[in-house]
């Protein structure tokens, strides 16, 4: 591993990196659609599905269960059996069943198509994090991370675009008498379902990563990886790259044996099995267990703020702040005034004989707040990678979970829209900044052999808290909506605390 290293600084940062970037952002835009379009379509599609609160959350959810259900088992896959198969599985099963979910005629039927795409989600992120991270040196890997996380942001943006253009128009289309229609959120999401098409071409033409294929004694075709690398990083044929012959009599070696016995599916989990146990010995299991506490408490808010946005902010636009005698509501009033009035599911006609389903619309509000919201969050991650090397990860860590605390508290008491945008925007941008440092950590701290369980076991654990948090939500505003936004001040108490147990440098 220490000469794989040597070699990837030899081959600098270049044009395969570009490359590599570039493919994983596509991959990225898949996964931002998997588990956030369905905050953009609630108001399009709750009356042609006829859902109420609790479906909706449920429906937001859902992919997070699928998630949670299987990250454990296809990261353990990912560390036996290679990433790019991971990557690969991960992207195609997206795709199907996206195109699924966009044909859906029934909330059951979305609601199941939801849930594998949640499964296929972590199938494919845990496996490319790593992917990403093992082709870049120690120089560089924490940058290029935090731009990898950063992609997310700007998926965020043209998502928000493409809802804007899609999402505001009234389409629908009718085929076999009536039996099937599509009304504008389906278009939407098939037209979502492309970019996992391209991503899935794109990554056929990228190599397995060099840690991977160095655990498994692969020793030529790791040679083979870091010549192309230095050879496109630095338009040459790769004569001048000084690790062009590394481990000739090892491969030699190595071969002779491969001959001799070959590693059946068996041998390789037993061997996986036997390397991962490493994480749960001392000092990794405590490290483990920090990061995953920190991972999941921000994660109940990241992703509930992030996925409630569109809806909230529906709702303000359709709710002013100002009374009718006057007064001015803060938000947790005007909440509570938008739930107690039921203005969001049907409208009766003249004749007081039937009801019509009338859903409040996203406006264009709506669309721009969200594109601001993660032009913020990607400003955020570009300061952190610039902080990050002088001030270290833990105090960084430490300084956004003082400022995100302060913020929410601030929050609860916000009675306009500007200063709701304000307060959410850095909320939800100091929260990303929080999960992808601390995702940083795990990859920093975790060896090769077991690096995409490690992330995993935090994955799972995080997707118990988006999950609880997107179910809760709607629980808990209906009961008082002050009770949201002091959990989430308690939780954020709790990310500064775990945060102070943090390593401050890996030994």
């Amino acid at each position: 591993m220490t000469e794989v290293e040597k070699a990837l600084k030899q081959c600098g940062f270049g044009l395969f990196h570009v490359r590599l970037l570039t493919t994983s952002f596509l991959g990225m835009l898949s996964i931002v659609f998997v588990s956030s379009t369905t905050a953009f379509l609630l108001p399009d599609a709750e009356c042609d599905l006829k859902m109420d609160l609790a479906q909706k959350g449920l429906l937001t959810a859902i992919p997070f269960i699928g998630m949670a259900l299987t990250s454990i088992f296809t990261s353990f896959l990912s560390d036996a059996f290679g990433r790019k198969q991971s990557i690969l599985t991960g992207l195609g099963g997206m795709f199907i069943f996206t195109c699924i979910s966009a044909s859906s005629q029934s909330f059951e039927m979305l609601l199941t198509s939801k849930f594998f795409e949640g499964v296929l989600y972590s199938t494919y992120l845990c496996s490319s994090i790593s992917l990403v991270s093992e082709f870049c040196h120690s120089g560089i890997r924490d940058q290029v991370l935090l731009f990898n996380n950063m992609q997310s942001c700007l998926g965020m943006i043209v998502l928000s675009a493409m809802s804007w253009a899609i999402l505001l128009n009234e389409w629908k289309y009718t085929f076999f008498g009536g039996r099937f229609v599509l009304h504008t959120w389906n278009v939407y999401l098939y037209a979502m379902s492309l970019f996992t098409l391209t991503a899935f071409i794109m990554f056929i033409f990228v190599p397995e990563s060099p840690h991977y294929l160095i655990s498994q004694n692969k020793y030529a075709e790791v040679r083979d990886v870091l010549t192309r690398i230095y050879r496109e990083n630095h338009r040459n044929s790769g004569d001048k790259f000084p690790f062009k012959d590394l481990w000739k009599d090892t491969i030699t070696n190595q071969e002779t044996k491969l001959k001799i016995s070959k590693t059946s599916f068996a041998n390789k989990l037993v061997t996986s099995l036997h390397k991962v146990k490493q994480i749960f010995k001392k000092p990794l299991v405590f490290y483990l267990i920090t990061m995953i506490g920190i991972n999941s408490a921000m994660l109940i808010i990241y992703d509930v703020l992030r996925l409630w946005l569109p809806q909230i902010w529906t709702i303000i636009e359709h709710t002013s702040f100002e009374t009718d005698d006057g007064q001015t509501r803060d938000i947790c009033q005007l909440l509570d005034y938008y739930n107690n009035n039921n203005m969001t599911i049907s409208k009766i006609d003249i004749k007081n004989t039937t009801t019509e389903c009338i859903p409040n619309k996203s406006g264009y509000q709506t669309y721009l707040l969200n594109m601001m919201v993660n032009g913020a969050s990607c400003l955020s991650l570009i300061l952190s990678s610039i902080l990050v090397k002088r001030l270290g990860k833990k105090i960084l860590i430490i300084t956004a979970s003082v400022l995100a605390f302060v913020t929410l508290v601030v929050l609860r008491w916000a009675s306009s829209k500007i200063a709701v945008i304000v307060l959410l925007t850095t909320v939800i941008s100091v929260s990303s900044a929080l999960v992808n440092l601390n995702r940083i950590m795990a990859v920093e701290y975790f060896p090769t052999s077991s690096r995409t369980l490690a992330v995993a076991t935090m994955m799972i654990f995080g997707r118990m808290g988006t999950l609880s948090g997107n179910i809760g939500f709607p629980i808990l505003l209906k009961i008082d909506s002050t009770l949201p936004f002091y959990v989430m001040d308690a939780v954020m108490f709790g990310v500064i605390m775990l945060s102070l147990l943090l390593p401050s440098t890996k030994k």
